[in-house]
């Protein structure tokens, strides 16, 4: 029996979309969107009234909806712009000699923790600086002070994976010393880059042995 059929003999009745009415809401319900719009929306008493209201008449799943979209909303206007707090301060060329300063100090004592990334990242935010203020004397001596840190940080990791290198050829894992002396001999090479001659002899010495590991695999 076909849907004219059904509806001829009044076994399947037609009804309007708007007859169909969204199950009561419990007052606990009413107190969860209050707290929902509270914590979501500035509006008055009666703009925040009406909006309970309004959202009581209509099924979980678009109340559920409609606070995902809010919620996406207040994410946009309340995240945070990236700004350089040193354009707004630093209005002169002492300021911005201080400022420097300032950066080099704990760069130098990130430094000394070993922390080289945090290191080279506050050198660079003050080379950057003294770019923009045209401080030629100050930008030579951050561009050392970063080559010297990054070789300082390449040295002691070549040495770290020589080392893990080592074992793993001890250990007769030649597969794991083959990629330790690679990465070794990476460092050396980043090191040669930045101006130390004599570290092409350590970028063949650790190419020959990665090579030798990679036979044994």
């Amino acid at each position: 029996m076909g849907i004219k059929e059904l509806r001829d003999q009044r076994i399947l009745i037609p009804i309007e979309i708007s007859a169909i009415e969204a199950p009561p809401i419990s007052q606990q319900e009413i107190n969860l969107i209050d707290q929902k719009i509270t914590g979501l929306v500035n509006l008055s008493p009666e703009e925040k009234q009406k909006l309970i209201n309004d959202l009581a008449q209509i099924g979980p799943a678009e109340r559920e909806a409609y606070f995902s979209s809010m919620t996406e909303q207040e994410k946009i206007v309340t995240a945070p712009l990236e700004t350089k707090p040193e354009a707004a301060v630093i209005e002169n060329i002492k300021k911005a000699k201080k400022e420097i300063k300032k950066l080099r100090k704990n760069a130098f004592s990130a430094k000394k923790k070993k922390d080289y990334e945090n290191s080279i990242k506050i050198y660079q935010n003050a080379e950057k600086l003294a770019t923009d203020w045209e401080l030629s004397r100050e930008c030579h001596e951050l561009d050392e002070l970063i080559r010297m840190t990054k070789i300082e940080d390449f040295k002691i990791k070549k040495v770290n994976l020589e080392k893990e290198a080592k074992l793993l050829e001890k250990a007769e894992k030649y597969e794991g010393a083959a990629q330790k002396y690679k990465a070794s001999s990476k460092m050396a090479s980043e090191i040669f880059k930045l101006g130390v001659d004599d570290m092409t002899k350590e970028v063949k010495r650790l190419t020959n042995k990665f090579r030798e590991c990679e036979k044994l695999i």
